[in-house]
């Protein structure tokens, strides 16, 4: 790269090939190659020689370098550090991680509620309708039967079986915005149909304790009921939207930024009094083993005397 008068510069291929032309602060693009220079401080004429990582080894050696790691057991809060050879990158590269995972996190909140809430509106005119239709039943059946007085027992039973059908009806609710975001194969889903099956065996059982209550009773109790229910899931969907418009709307999170990181002042690396004292013993050990084999590789050998003996025969002549 070669810097230009005016805060421009040329980009040259290894060849000598041009490959663009562009000024500080605007992004470029030319022969395969898209870059960036945000400062350059240079006379004209002088050169720089740009190196470009490979993906992979660009990711490895920054996934190497950074570590995030959470304080404490639990706590949520999680710390951001980096090892870089020059202690102002390192500080900006630690923010920008930062600011980005932030970001990250409130564009999918904001996608995740835009895409429920595109649900739960789809599923509002149904809902309306099931309380109309509801109130209407309850209504015609007053004008034919007069006012309704439901005896203690029936009150039992509306009371109980209201509620069974409020935790019926949201998790049924809460089943199709599960289908609708993960498939029917999800683990949730099956747990939720479990505990589905699980609602409409208690609420059996429940009803059949009152199986001697009159006709009248337990149909006007079924009206009242099933009024109750779809006014209640009615206004829990339109809350429910309401909290999704705004979060939708919003750019906060339960995400935020405790500490920024800051230019530290002296560096981690090299500990220079941990390598002193490393260094020294080392030496030591290395001197001593040293004389010990200069020792008995050139000690002298001691000397092996030998003692000669003579032995003489005779013979005797009677």
């Amino acid at each position: 790269m070669k810097a230009q008068a005016g805060g421009r510069y040329e980009l040259y291929a290894e060849n000598g090939a041009l490959l663009l032309r562009s000024e500080v602060g605007r992004q470029a693009q030319g022969g395969g190659v898209t870059m960036l220079v945000n400062r350059l401080v240079a006379r004209a004429g002088e050169e720089f020689t740009v190196i470009r990582a490979n993906d992979l080894d660009a990711i490895s050696a920054f996934q190497s370098a950074i570590a995030v790691q959470e304080q404490g057991k639990q706590t949520g809060v999680i710390q951001i550090s980096l090892e870089d050879k020059n202690p102002e990158h390192a500080a900006l590269v630690a923010n920008a991680l930062a600011q980005s995972y932030v970001r990250q996190h409130i564009s999918n909140k904001q996608a995740d509620a835009s895409k429920m809430l595109d649900f739960l509106k789809s599923e509002e005119p149904r809902l309306k309708a099931d309380l109309e239709r509801a109130e209407a039943a309850l209504t015609a059946y007053q004008r034919q039967s007069g006012s309704i007085n439901a005896s203690d027992e029936a009150k039992v039973y509306l009371e109980g079986s209201v509620q069974y059908e409020q935790q019926i009806a949201g998790l049924r609710l809460q089943m199709a915005q599960l289908t609708e975001r993960y498939g029917d194969d999800h683990p949730m889903l099956k747990a939720a149909r479990e505990q589905m099956a699980e609602l409409q065996a208690q609420r059996a059982k429940y009803a059949d304790r009152f199986r001697d209550l009159p006709a009248t009773e337990v149909k006007a109790v079924q009206l009242q009921r099933d009024a109750k229910v779809a006014e209640d899931i009615y206004v829990l969907l339109l809350n429910r939207v309401q909290e999704l418009s705004v979060q939708k709307a919003g750019t906060g999170g339960n995400v935020h930024i405790v500490d920024a990181a800051l230019r530290p002042g002296s560096p981690v690396k090299p500990k220079k009094a941990l390598i002193l004292s490393a260094a020294t013993i080392l030496g030591l050990i290395a001197g001593t083993g040293f004389v010990f084999l200069r020792r008995n590789m050139f000690a002298p050998q001691p000397r092996r005397y030998t003692r000669a003996g003579s032995r003489s025969c005779g013979a005797l002549r009677p």
